[in-house]
């Protein structure tokens, strides 16, 4: 249709065998040691992907376990992390990484020593991401 078949299979096939070998390594991963993700919506963060839900596929694909998968499945769900003990936290929100920290520092959120490490990607004003900042 576009006149790309050549280089349409070229991208298939290197996106086949990426999957593959990213396939291979999650298999010599024991299902325990695979981390534990909660992604936080919203400026609270507390707005998730449940499981089967098109946010999270990407969490399966590489291994990892959404935490929110026993609040049910499909669409998002407004949820509270205190019944969760992820190892990581992705989010969006500035604010909800921000706030995250100042909360988890005293009273509340989590269990203390629980979360290892909180990831947001970054957009630049013109749309592009650079690297995701982590704290933790």
């Amino acid at each position: 249709m576009l006149g790309e078949k050549d280089n349409a299979e070229k991208l298939a096939s290197y996106a086949e065998a990426a999957i593959g070998r990213l396939d291979a390594v999650i298999a010599g991963i024991p299902a325990n040691e695979r981390p534990r993700v909660y992604y936080g919506r919203g400026p609270n963060g507390l707005e998730t992907g449940l499981a089967s839900s098109i946010n999270m596929e990407v969490l399966a694909a590489v291994g990892a376990t959404n935490v929110a998968e026993t609040a049910g499945s499909g669409g998002l769900a407004n949820v509270s992390l205190e019944d969760w003990n992820p190892d990581v936290i992705l989010t969006l929100d500035n604010t909800f990484q921000r706030a995250f920290w100042r909360i988890r520092r005293g009273p509340g959120l989590l269990p203390s020593g629980t979360t290892k490490s909180i990831v947001r990607r970054q957009t630049r004003s013109d749309g592009s991401t650079r690297r995701p900042e982590s704290t933790g």
